[in-house]
């Protein structure tokens, strides 16, 4: 995971602590306030009935439909009612009165919850830098020369026009025995910037991982690439043989005589690699004319 993921990353893991902090203590709230008022509505109703009683019960007694002893007992039997219902309000709000000091402690709790959050951000910005900076550091790294493989992929996604990030991403695969991968990102390099194109020896290095990882799609593209190396470095012996075998990966048996003919003429006659290039380029020669024959056929 590359540095600024790493940032984003701490930074959503205090995000989801913060609210797991801070979300149940307002849902507490919430459901406290929402029973408070059902309570009181629950009072009110209750109160009233009573109300209502104890006048129809007053209604009665003047009436003449109740006596003095049951208007007394009937009274008493409604105001111990009265005291029954005021016993819940009565302790809730002593549990009230037991809360109000946790008011505190979660403001506390928020607080410091912030203030990790805060800290944890500020930390990170310092220790690993801003996003950009980041960003920044790394592409120094790929200019230099110093990144690794996967710091340059993350790179290229963002600039897939750097030709000589390209080339760097094939040596590093190149190291890595990825051969395949090492000749697309050449292929991409050229494509990519003009001049690296131009750049013989990019040309050999693109033309040898082609023909090391066998990128037969590849074989044409590789063999002009080397053919045009082969101009600008004549005489270069490593041009010369990575020619001659691009030559024989697309079977150009009459480029490839052509390319050992000359190698010949530099080889002193009575040495072996000159009697065994003679063999080759005899069996070349013989390719080529039945390719030739081949062709002329109707």
């Amino acid at each position: 995971m590359s540095n600024p993921w790493i940032l984003y990353a701490v930074c959503a893991v205090m995000l989801i602590i913060a609210l797991a902090a801070l979300l149940p203590t307002i849902f507490r709230a919430k459901e406290a306030e929402t029973e408070d008022v059902r309570n009181a509505r629950a009072e009110s109703f209750v109160s009233e009935a009573l109300r209502a009683e104890k006048a129809q019960l007053d209604s009665d007694y003047a009436d003449g439909r109740l006596d003095q002893a049951h208007y007394d007992a009937m009274l008493a039997d409604l105001r111990r009612r009265i005291l029954e219902e005021q016993k819940p309000a009565l302790n809730d709000e002593e549990k009230k009165l037991e809360r109000a000091p946790l008011k505190a402690t979660r403001g506390e709790l928020a607080a410091i919850v912030i203030a990790l959050v805060t800290f944890v951000s500020v930390g990170s910005y310092w220790f690993l830098g801003s996003p950009e900076m980041l960003e920044l550091a790394q592409a120094q790294k790929v200019l230099q020369g110093t990144a690794s493989a996967e710091s340059i992929e993350t790179y290229l996604e963002k600039a897939p026009k750097d030709g000589r990030a390209w080339v760097l991403l094939a040596h590093r695969k190149i190291d890595e025995g990825d051969f395949r991968t090492a000749s697309r990102a050449y292929k991409a390099a050229r494509d990519s910037s003009e001049k690296i194109a131009r750049d013989p020896d990019v040309m050999l290095e693109y033309g040898a991982a082609v023909l090391t990882a066998k990128e037969t799609e590849l074989y044409a593209d590789a063999y002009k690439a080397l053919n045009e190396a082969l101009v600008m470095k004549a005489g270069d012996p490593r041009a010369e043989q990575l020619a001659l075998m691009g030559a024989v990966a697309i079977e150009d048996w009459s480029g490839a005589a052509s390319l050992v003919r000359n190698m010949i003429q530099k080889m002193p006659p009575d040495s072996p690699d000159y009697m065994q290039a003679e063999q080759t380029l005899r069996m070349l020669e013989s390719r080529a004319q039945r390719k030739a024959e081949t062709k002329a056929k109707p």
